[in-house]
């Protein structure tokens, strides 16, 4: 589980989808609504 906050949406999906490519198992990215 990873969390990150101080960044925008954006930016966060981007780091987390450069971060998943290195990992060997599919990852999700979740989000709160309303944030």
């Amino acid at each position: 589980l990873f969390e990150l906050d101080g960044v925008s949406r954006e930016i966060a999906r981007e780091a987390l989808e450069l971060a998943a490519a290195k990992l060997p198992m599919q990852t999700k990215f979740v989000a709160r609504i309303g944030e």
